[in-house]
């Protein structure tokens, strides 16, 4: 039985309107890097690059025939869990630890964090499906479905526990290096 919810989520789906906000949260992020970064000086420069990535985003559906949509809400709801799940362990660390800013601080201005970091990153955007979905839109040539079918559900299962294991692995490396 469908609610209110799932028929206007379907409706603005098929309208576009979450095709345009991807081409909004795109165009703003790389809006802020090129500020940030200060690669170009001229705040008009950035607004323009921004807005033809974002332009390039949106027609990307178009263009090759597989929609952003889906990897992406993947992403940014899996980005989302292990941030509140971090929140949550936080709090609770922050009962027992008095300074755990400070601890916190210390621990993640090492390298080591940062290797864990892109590590996660990396599982976490293989496992959204965003990476097969850009690779798709290399070797998918124009407009329709790709030529290769996808791989079975197990393949995928299995691949992305091994990303796992493998993120899992490399953070447990960091933490013992750092450590000793």
């Amino acid at each position: 039985m469908t609610n209110y919810l799932q028929i206007v989520t379907t409706k603005l789906i098929d309208t576009g309107f979450f095709d345009i906000l991807t081409f909004a949260l795109v165009t703003a992020i790389f809006y802020g890097l090129l500020k940030k970064s200060q690669i170009f000086k001229s705040n008009t420069i950035n607004a323009v690059i921004s807005l033809s990535i974002g332009f390039f985003v949106l027609i990307y559906r178009v263009i090759t025939g597989t929609s952003l949509l889906t990897p992406l809400a993947t992403f940014f709801t899996q980005w989302f869990t292990i941030i509140l799940g971090l929140f949550t362990g936080f709090i609770v660390a922050s009962l027992f630890y008095p300074n755990l800013p400070k601890i916190l601080a210390e621990r993640f201005t090492r390298r080591t964090a940062l290797s864990a970091m892109i590590a996660l990153g990396i599982a976490i955007l293989v496992t959204s499906g965003l990476m097969s979905t850009f690779w798709s839109g290399l070797h998918g040539g124009g407009g329709g479905a790709p030529s290769q079918p996808m791989p079975s559900t197990d393949v995928i299962l299995l691949s992305a526990g091994l990303i796992i294991l493998l993120v899992i692995l490399i953070i447990a490396n960091a933490m013992v290096t750092s450590e000793g």
